[in-house]
C-alpha cells in the first residue's frame, strides 16, 4: 500500500506522468509493428478483395485525376501530398503504409476518447486506471480483423474513421461546461466538410454530433454559425473537381466542369441503385452474416463488456449514448442495405463507436468487482492490481486470439496478386509502338487496346498505365464506362486515332465498343481481359486476342 501511494504521489507532481507518455506511444508503435509485418508489399485486391479500388485511386493521386463518384477530393490530394513527402517503395506500397498510417492516428484518438470519458464519467480512481482502460478500448480495434485489413491495402476507409473519431473527440472538447473556445466550433465544422470529402457516410456520425453541439449550447446562433461556416470552408475541397476536370487528367470520372456533371459526381450518381439495393428476401440472411462480422471483431466477452457502458452513459452522457446509438443503426442499415460485394468494410465507423463502450465497460465491470473484493482481506493484492489483471485477461482472450486465429488469413507480406495481374496482361502486349507528333501532341498510331470488363481488372491496369513507370503504351477501355458519353468523349480526346468519331453519337455500350473494334481491328491488336461469344477470340495466358486482329 506505501508502495502504491508512493508512486501516485510522484506521478501527482508531474504533469504528465511517464505512463501516460509511455502507453499511447507503446500503443502506437505496437500499431505500426503489426501491421508492418502483414502489409500489402505492392499493389494487391487486399483480403477478400476489399482493396479492388487501390489501382484507381492511387492512379487518380498520382494524376491529380478524379476517381469514381463522389470523386474523394480529400483522399486523393492527401494521398497525393503523402506519396510525395514519403519515397518509401513505389507507390502502391506508399498508398498502403498511409492505411496503416489513417488506423495508428484513429487509435491513438480514440485512446484519448476514453481516456476523457473515465474523467468525466468518474468510473476510474487513478491515472494508471484510465490509462488501461483506453489502452483496453484502443488496442481491441487494432487487431480486429475488419479494421486490420483495411489497414494494409490503399483504400479510403482508415482516413473515414479518422474523421470519426477526431469529430467525437472534438464534441466531447465544445460540450464540456463552460467551454469557450469558439474556434473549435469552426475546427469542428471544418473537419467535417473535409471528412465528408473523403466518404459521404461520414454524415451519419457528423449530423448526431452537430445536434449535441447545439443543444448543449442552447441554440446559440454565433457559435452554429461558426460551425456552418467551417462546414462550409470543409466542403469547398469539393471545387477540386471541376478544377482538376479543366486539365482532362487520364482518369476523370464524369468530367465534372459544369453542374450537372458535378452533381452526378459528388451524388454517386452510377452507384445510387445500391443504396437500398439489397433483394428483401435476402436482409434476414444478410443480417445475420453482419452480425457474425461484428462478433468476430469483438468475440462475445468483447460485446458483453461493451454493452457494459450504456447505462452508465444514460445516466451522465446520455446525449453522447443517443449520437453514438443513432450512428451505429444508420452505418448499420447503410451497409446491410447497400448492394456491394465489399459492403461490410461500411462497418468500421461502428467498430470504433462501439471500443469507446468497450472501454467504458470495462471500467464499469473492473470497479464494479473491484468493490466486491475490497473487505476480502486474503486479496488485497488482487484488489490494488484488479484494472491490470482484468486488462491482461481481456487482451489475451479478444486481442491475442483474433492475432492468432486471423494473422495468417490476413498476412499480405507477400501479396501482391493485383500489380501480379496486371503484369501478366502487359507482358503479352507487343512491344512500344512508334510515336506520332498530331496537333502538338505525342500519340501513338499503332497502340495496343486492351478491353476490360470489371473494376478489379480496369483498376489493376490502370495502375501500371498511369501510377508507374510502365515501358507499354497501350490503351485501357473499360467496356462498361462505354455506356457514359463523357467517359467515350474522355478516351477520344486521349487516343484520337484509335476512337472514331461518329462512337461519341448516341450508340449503346456494346455498339460503342463494336464500332472501336472494327476500326481497329486491322491495324492493331485488341486483347480482352475476359472471354466472350461476341467476338471471335484466342486465348493467350490470362487475356484474349481477338482472332482476326493483327
Amino acid at each position: 500500500m506505501k508502495d502504491r501511494l508512493s508512486i501516485e504521489k510522484l506521478t501527482s507532481l508531474l504533469p504528465f506522468s511517464v505512463v501516460e507518455i509511455i502507453a499511447p506511444i507503446g500503443i502506437f508503435i505496437f500499431t505500426i509493428g503489426l501491421y508492418a509485418t502483414t502489409i500489402a508489399p505492392s499493389l494487391s485486391w487486399g483480403f477478400n478483395n476489399y482493396g479492388i479500388d487501390s489501382g484507381e485511386l492511387l492512379s487518380a493521386a498520382k494524376t491529380l485525376g478524379i476517381p469514381h463518384p463522389p470523386g474523394y477530393p480529400t483522399y486523393t490530394l492527401l494521398l497525393h501530398l503523402y506519396s510525395k513527402i514519403v519515397q518509401i517503395g513505389d507507390l502502391a506500397f506508399r498508398g498502403n503504409t498511409f492505411s496503416t498510417l489513417n488506423a495508428s492516428i484513429t487509435i491513438l484518438i480514440i485512446y484519448f476518447i476514453i481516456q476523457k470519458f473515465c474523467t468525466l464519467l468518474e468510473i476510474t480512481k487513478t491515472r494508471i486506471e484510465t490509462i488501461i482502460c483506453a489502452t483496453i478500448g484502443s488496442v481491441i480495434i487494432i487487431t480486429a480483423p475488419l479494421f486490420w485489413a483495411n489497414s494494409l491495402i490503399t483504400e479510403v476507409y482508415t482516413l473515414n474513421t479518422v474523421f470519426v473519431s477526431l469529430l467525437i473527440l472534438l464534441s466531447l472538447k465544445i460540450t464540456e461546461k463552460n467551454t469557450k473556445n469558439k474556434k473549435l466550433f469552426l475546427i469542428f465544422g471544418l473537419f467535417s466538410g473535409l471528412g465528408i470529402g473523403n466518404h459521404l457516410t461520414l454524415i451519419f456520425i457528423s449530423a448526431p454530433l452537430i445536434l449535441w453541439i447545439t443543444h448543449s449550447h442552447q441554440y446559440n446562433k454565433k457559435k452554429l454559425s461558426l460551425l456552418i461556416l467551417g462546414f462550409l470552408i470543409g466542403c469547398a475541397i469539393y471545387l477540386y473537381l471541376p478544377i482538376r476536370a479543366l486539365s482532362s487528367p487520364p482518369i476523370n470520372w464524369g468530367n465534372p466542369v459544369d453542374l450537372n456533371s458535378f452533381l452526378w459526381v459528388i451524388t454517386a450518381e452510377p452507384y445510387k441503385n445500391l443504396v437500398l439495393g439489397v433483394n428483401q428476401s435476402l436482409l434476414i440472411a444478410r443480417l445475420s452474416s453482419w452480425s457474425t462480422i461484428i462478433l468476430n471483431q469483438f468475440t462475445f466477452l468483447g460485446l458483453f463488456i461493451g454493452l457494459m457502458a450504456p447505462p452508465l452513459l444514460y445516466k451522465k452522457q446520455r446525449w453522447f449514448l443517443i449520437c453514438s446509438t443513432t450512428s451505429m443503426i444508420f452505418f448499420l442499415i447503410y451497409s446491410i442495405t447497400y448492394n456491394s460485394m465489399d459492403a461490410e468494410v461500411l462497418l468500421l465507423p461502428i467498430i470504433i463507436i462501439f471500443s469507446i463502450w468497450v472501454g467504458i465497460g470495462f471500467a464499469v465491470i473492473t470497479a464494479q468487482i473491484k468493490k466486491i473484493i475490497q473487505s476480502w482481506t486474503n486479496f488485497s493484492y488482487i484488489h490494488t492490481h484488479i484494472f491490470t489483471i482484468m486488462a491482461i485477461f481481456v487482451l489475451i482472450l479478444i486481442s491475442g486470439l483474433s492475432i492468432t486465429n486471423n494473422y495468417k488469413s490476413l498476412d499480405l507480406s507477400n501479396n501482391q496478386n493485383a500489380l501480379e495481374y496486371a503484369k501478366a496482361v502487359f507482358d503479352k502486349i507487343p512491344n512500344q509502338p512508334i510515336p506520332s507528333l498530331w496537333k502538338g501532341r505525342i500519340y501513338y498510331k499503332d497502340q495496343a487496346i486492351i478491353i476490360a470488363d470489371n473494376e478489379q481488372h480496369v483498376f489493376s491496369l490502370w495502375y501500371l498505365l498511369y501510377g508507374t513507370k510502365s515501358n507499354k503504351n497501350v490503351m485501357v477501355i473499360s467496356s462498361r464506362l462505354l455506356q457514359f458519353d463523357w467517359y467515350i468523349e474522355q478516351i477520344r480526346n486521349q487516343y484520337p486515332f484509335q476512337i472514331p468519331s461518329d462512337s461519341i453519337t448516341n450508340f449503346t455500350a456494346h455498339e460503342r465498343l463494336k464500332n472501336i473494334i472494327e476500326h481497329n481491328q486491322d491495324n492493331v491488336d485488341i486483347f480482352f481481359t475476359y472471354q466472350t461469344v461476341l467476338f471471335p477470340q484466342i486465348q493467350e495466358g490470362l487475356i484474349y486476342r481477338l482472332e482476326t486482329a493483327r
